[in-house]
């Protein structure tokens, strides 16, 4: 009945004056919208349904011209990548900043990497929204906003899903979106979600929604917001977008931090100071292998090392070669510090180094991996990483000793 009235109400109007509002621009946006969705449905191929529709929405941000230049609207669909190594799952697109921004790769004008720094917001797009097809949704927002800008954990941009139809009911799309906030935290809530010609939900008080991200982080027990809508769904949810580009604020992506990324285990990064040397393990059998840190063992790792306290690395060198320890000037001219990984006290001279015999005489050689983690530099003996299963071997033996298919050593 209100839509009805509403277009009654527009037609009248246009018979005196040429534009008297929004309303009817974003009135004609949104069938026009509904008409292409709804012919897209004669396309069978799911990836090309897929497609298309994400090109409808895209070409209204792109081409209706009510977003200022300031904002770009990705071409593809892409995934932003932060300095810590992480990059997000692939997203639909992107609204970002086309003056600064750079993009980190590009594959047949199908596929971007974007910087997240550079990035305002991502949009995920659905056709026919499930409860299956909303938890992927909900993932993939997540995992952009999980990413950190230039090494800080505190700024996010904002995440938006928009769904042309669904076939859940109202009251199972609330209980899907009670069960992600649930187990998530409010860092990685979309902001809104947008069912065209159904409504709007985001989270907030018993008071008041919110959709911005400083509100939304602070809601101390949230509750689902739904607003039906009343044929101004795509004014609403442009409206709200205006608002999280305005709040956001993206800067020009670290160029260098991008040439070598760390890896990667879950949520924490770290890195080999050795790089490539580290990093790659041979097996006598199988070849090259990568080296690895579980995110178990990492977490081990970086929470012994934090309450330690942290030595000087000429000292520790000292040490480690049997020598007193005591050179103060040379440690205050090198005055970087490390962590040494020695959770049983065994004394530095039985863990740091190794005695190998090279052009026929007897030589020290280091026994440690060095690695970046948690904010630290890392010294991790091999006795430990051997014993404590800190660093993975070769996986193909690693696989045949757990399938008992030959019982063979794991590769050094």
């Amino acid at each position: 009945m209100l839509l009805d009235r509403s277009e009654r109400a527009i037609r009248l109007r246009s018979r005196d004056r040429e534009f008297h509002g929004l309303n009817r621009e974003f009135q004609y946006w949104q069938a026009q919208l509904t008409s292409d969705y709804l012919k897209s449905k004669d396309v069978k191929h799911p990836r090309d349904v897929g497609t298309i529709r994400e090109v409808l929405l895209r070409r209204f941000l792109s081409e209706s011209g009510f977003l200022p230049r300031r904002y770009g609207v990705s071409g593809t669909s892409f995934r932003a990548a932060s300095t810590s190594g992480h990059v997000s799952n692939e997203l639909d697109i992107a609204l970002y900043d086309p003056l600064d921004s750079i993009r980190l790769m590009e594959r047949a004008d199908v596929y971007e990497v974007f910087p997240v720094e550079s990035v305002h917001g991502a949009i995920q797009v659905k056709s026919r929204l499930s409860k299956t097809g909303l938890a992927s949704a909900l993932d993939n927002i997540a995992s952009f906003k999980r990413l950190s800008r230039i090494g800080s954990r505190r700024d996010h941009g904002f995440g938006v899903i928009f769904c042309y139809e669904t076939e859940m009911a109202w009251l199972d799309i609330v209980a899907a979106l009670k069960e992600f906030i649930a187990a998530n935290p409010s860092t990685v809530w979309p902001n809104a979600v947008f069912i065209l010609n159904v409504g709007c939900f985001v989270f907030g008080t018993s008071s008041s929604g919110q959709y911005l991200n400083g509100h939304i982080e602070a809601i101390q027990e949230a509750i689902v917001h739904g607003s039906p809508d009343q044929g101004d769904l795509l004014f609403t949810m442009h409206s709200m977008l205006l608002d999280m580009l305005r709040a956001d604020r993206t800067t020009p992506a670290p160029f260098d931090a991008y040439f070598d990324l760390p890896l990667v285990a879950e949520d924490e990064s770290y890195r080999f100071m050795l790089g490539q040397f580290a990093e790659v393990g041979s097996c006598g059998q199988h070849g090259d292998f990568a080296r690895k840190i579980p995110h178990d063992r990492l977490k081990v790792l970086i929470d012994w090392c934090s309450v330690v306290p942290a030595m000087n690395r000429i000292r520790a060198n000292d040490l480690g070669m049997g020598r007193p320890g005591n050179d103060e000037p040379a440690y205050a001219r090198q005055p970087s510090e490390v962590r040494i990984y020695n959770p049983d006290a065994l004394p530095l001279t039985q863990i740091l180094f190794r005695t190998v015999h090279h052009n026929g005489r007897d030589v020290a050689s280091i026994d440690y991996d060095m690695i970046e983690a948690g904010g630290m530099t890392i010294w991790l003996p091999k006795h430990y990483a051997e014993a404590e299963g800190m660093i993975t071997g070769c996986p193909i033996c690693a696989k045949q000793l757990r399938t008992g298919a030959r019982e063979e050593p794991i590769a050094r």
